[in-house]
């Protein structure tokens, strides 16, 4: 079928078995004028097309593992002008070393058409005391369509100074930002915390997402930015109110655990927001009871 049909996208959910080679290259030579959007769970076949034959391509979701990691290397490292026309990408890996993720970020600084961003690396071993992703994060202002980001932070030790670098790093004018965080332990402090969200002067839907316990809930209720109409806290999603006279700020009640589990463009008010809320999913939270007012309780 795929050696007739010319698709618009196409998806493979699961991981275990990949799509054979013969699936993908079958793909790409008879769509490759019309496909515009494809998930896979790891990389092409070496064998493709060139990916800039793919001229009307501008959704990429990738997640790479495993011995998968340097084999996507590789072709990154020959082909940093695939994809020009790309604006939407969500690139998942897992264990990859410093070196791929600066030809990661050489991939995205050569697309001005990026309008999404969701980059997450849980390589954690490769970030003793480096700012994860700097890589990638130092070419977001590169990037004059960037409207929504996320990305992760595995770290050690989590430090003011990786604090501030990410918040010279992250553009001002993002519509939506969210954040996983992986840390073993930090001393940042709250006012470190504020410059950051501070920055973030337009940003309407916040999401922060993590693997251990740092005390921001009630802190990021406190210093939400102006912008900010929803919130997210790991599985828990709640819209912002603000008083029209007096400024004081509220949140709704928690969105309905159903809800968040089979959310829609529709629940999230903006196509985009629920595109970067995706594989973002319960089993990455450890889904826990929405009420807890922190994971200390």
């Amino acid at each position: 079928a795929l050696l007739v049909l010319r698709l618009q996208s196409f998806a493979w959910y699961g991981y275990q078995p990949g799509p054979p080679q013969m699936v993908i290259v079958s793909l790409l030579k008879t769509s490759c004028s019309s496909l515009s959007g494809i998930l896979l769970p790891y990389v092409f076949a070496s064998a493709c097309p060139p990916y800039s034959s793919i001229a009307p391509f501008c959704s990429l979701v990738l997640h790479v593992a495993g011995p998968e990691c340097a084999a996507f290397s590789t072709v990154l490292s020959k082909h940093h002008d695939a994809f020009p026309l790309l604006t939407y990408c969500k690139l998942w890996f897992a264990w990859t070393p410093t070196s791929d993720i600066h030809l990661a970020a050489e991939l995205l600084r050569r697309k001005p058409s990026l309008k999404c961003l969701d980059f997450t690396n849980m390589g954690k071993i490769a970030y003793r005391s480096d700012l994860s992703n700097e890589p990638v994060l130092s070419i977001l202002r590169e990037l004059p369509l960037l409207r929504v980001f996320g990305c992760s932070l595995f770290q050690d030790d989590l430090t003011s100074d990786h604090v501030m670098r990410l918040g010279r790093y992250v553009p001002r004018n993002l519509d939506a930002l969210s954040m996983l965080l992986c840390v073993s332990k930090t001393a940042v402090s709250d006012t470190d915390w504020e410059q950051l969200f501070k920055g973030c002067s337009s940003c309407r839907y916040l999401h922060i997402r993590h693997e251990q316990w740092l005390g921001l809930r009630h802190f990021i209720s406190r210093c939400l930015p102006d912008s900010v109409e929803l919130l997210g806290y790991d599985h828990d999603l709640r819209w912002v109110l603000r008083e029209s006279v007096t400024g004081d700020v509220s949140c709704t009640d928690s969105w309905p655990p159903t809800r968040v589990l089979f959310a829609t463009a529709n629940d999230f008010g903006c196509k985009e927001w629920k595109w970067l809320f995706r594989h973002h999913g319960p089993t990455a939270w450890r889904l826990r009871d929405p009420h807890r007012v922190d994971d200390s309780a």
